[in-house]
C-alpha cells in the first residue's frame, strides 16, 4: 500500500490492506488465543482506522489528488507502525 501511496506503483492493491497478513491475525489466530484480552480490542480498533485511513487515501487518487495524499503519508505509516507495535505486544502477551 506504501508504493501504491507514495505513487510508485500503479494499481492498488486488493480492497482489504495490502497483502494484509495483519487483517488475516486478527480474524484468525489473533482472535482465537486474544479476544478476551483488552489490548485485542486495542488492536482491532487501530486496525480499523487503518483500515478507513487507506480508503480515504485511495479515494483522493482516485480523484487525482496527489498532493494530499502525499502531505497525508507520514500519517498513514505512523498509523501502520503503531498497528504493527499493538500486535507485536499482543502477541508476546502471556495467555493465563
Amino acid at each position: 500500500m506504501d508504493a501504491y501511496l507514495a505513487g510508485e506503483r500503479d494499481a492498488p492493491p486488493r480492497p482489504e490492506l495490502p497483502g494484509d497478513s495483519a487483517c488475516a491475525w486478527l480474524r484468525s489466530e489473533g482472535h482465537q488465543r486474544y479476544c478476551a484480552h483488552p489490548a485485542f480490542q486495542q488492536v482491532e480498533r487501530q486496525y480499523q482506522r487503518m483500515h478507513a485511513l487507506v480508503r480515504q487515501l485511495c479515494d483522493l487518487l482516485a480523484a487525482g489528488r496527489h498532493a494530499e495524499v502525499k502531505a497525508r503519508l507520514t500519517e498513514f505509516r505512523t498509523a501502520r507502525d503503531v498497528l504493527l507495535t499493538q500486535m507485536k505486544q499482543l502477541s508476546r502477551t502471556p495467555l493465563d
